[in-house]
């Protein structure tokens, strides 16, 4: 099984899978790599489940989308190593209602 190519990978109900983003300090306005002993708090979208499924059976549409750039509690979701079909690191499964902020799309500065 582990030789099998993975052709599609799918969040369920609200959760989110995030790319978090090692934060920057800035040091006299030069961004520079925090020191690490944070986990980060800020990540991309990269999966979006269907979203919720209410009580009475309605799916309530996620309010978040892949490449949006978003800001979640620091013990927020679970840590995924290596997902299948994605680039290796390490990923987080996010509730949508876990999430504080978002930003909209995320675009490399």
């Amino acid at each position: 099984m582990a030789d099998e190519k993975v052709t599609t990978v799918r969040a369920h109900g609200d959760h989110l899978m995030v790319k978090p983003i090692e934060p920057l300090d800035t040091i006299r306005g030069i961004a520079v790599a925090a020191d690490g002993k944070d986990r980060p708090t800020e990540g991309v979208v990269v999966l979006v489940g269907p979203g919720r499924l209410t009580e009475m059976g309605v799916r309530m549409p996620p309010e978040d989308e892949v490449g949006d750039l978003v800001s979640y509690p620091s013990y927020a979701g679970k840590e995924i190593v290596d997902p299948r079909g994605f680039e290796p690191g390490i990923y987080l499964m996010i509730r949508q209602d876990e999430l504080y902020l978002n930003y909209g799309k995320h675009t490399e500065d």
